[in-house]
């Protein structure tokens, strides 16, 4: 733990800062009502990669630019580490980011609506940058997941929680739909229309034994600590494997995502016309003719 600060706004936050060799990243979180985390503006707007020396990554503060936190994870994502974790805690911070919708500039209503339209936009590309890495995201949650925590966690490749996690799909209880991820993701993730029309309906909280039945999340630990250790694990495992091979997967089962079976088939085809050429494949066949382990072949960077 460690930093702190105010933002735009003048609330409290702390940064949560990491000591990794590979790469994580932290949000900085304001204090929202009763101690409890929440995103705010300042999360969307200002925020900005800080590398340390270490190779870890965290976020802090900038002042000005657009959708700052969108660049800033996607030069993150786009670096030569194997894998990205991200550790949300939060909601969205309603006092803090009232005016970023409720003070749209625009000389007519038509104009307005253009300009919170390309704001909408500019929040979900906050997001999407997660799914769009090509790298595998953990996603690691204990405590509250509320709202754009959701939109988040939904929009990475691996969900863990510790066992006191929950989640909530908080947005009509506040007269709005989501939009930046949640509705989207979710009937694709976890495959029951009818407990995600619950979940949106209702902001039913879902524990952690219903996530992970849910297909929501994947392992459920039994706290914080343990959550941490069982992920980084899970992330040495995937670097020690081919960066050719680990991005490549992910790239194909995104596409296998949006696409039907046969236009999936075509393009794994084409891909791997050219990335079957690769190195990698005969240093992994190698060692393994020797029993070795891919964490004793010494890949080239991406």
């Amino acid at each position: 733990m460690g930093g702190g600060g105010l933002d735009p706004s003048g609330r409290d936050w702390e940064h949560l800062g990491t000591s990794w060799v590979e790469l994580g990243v932290s949000l900085p979180q304001p204090r929202g009502i009763g101690g409890n985390f929440a995103l705010g503006g300042g999360i969307w707007g200002t925020c900005a990669p800080a590398r340390g020396d270490q190779g870890h990554l965290g976020i802090t503060r900038r002042p000005g630019g657009v959708s700052a936190l969108a660049g800033g994870l996607r030069g993150a994502l786009h670096s030569n580490r194997e894998w990205v974790m991200v550790w949300p805690r939060a909601g969205i911070d309603l006092m803090g980011m009232g005016s970023e919708f409720t003070m749209v500039e625009g000389e007519d209503r038509a104009r307005k609506a253009w300009n919170l339209r390309r704001k909408i936009c500019e929040y979900q590309e906050t997001f999407s940058v997660l799914e769009k890495c090509p790298k595998p995201v953990i996603a690691v949650v204990h405590g509250a997941c509320v709202g754009a925590g959701v939109d988040l966690i939904s929009a990475c490749d691996i969900r863990y929680c510790a066992q006191d996690a929950w989640f909530q799909v908080k947005e009509v209880d506040i007269g709005l739909v989501a939009d930046v991820g949640t509705l989207q993701h979710l009937l694709k993730i976890m495959g029951s229309q009818s407990l995600i029309n619950e979940l949106a309906f209702t902001t039913h909280k879902m524990m952690a034994p219903e996530a992970q039945s849910s297909s929501l999340v994947s392992r459920v630990f039994a706290d914080k600590e343990t959550l941490l250790q069982g992920a980084l694990e899970v992330a040495t495992t995937i670097a020690a494997r081919s960066p050719m091979a680990v991005q490549g997967t992910k790239v194909n089962l995104l596409c296998s995502w949006d696409h039907p079976v046969p236009k999936s088939l075509c393009y794994v085809a084409t891909w791997n016309m050219s990335m079957l050429q690769t190195e990698d494949i005969l240093k992994s066949v190698q060692v393994a003719m020797e029993k070795k382990g891919p964490e004793d072949v010494p890949f080239s960077k991406l």
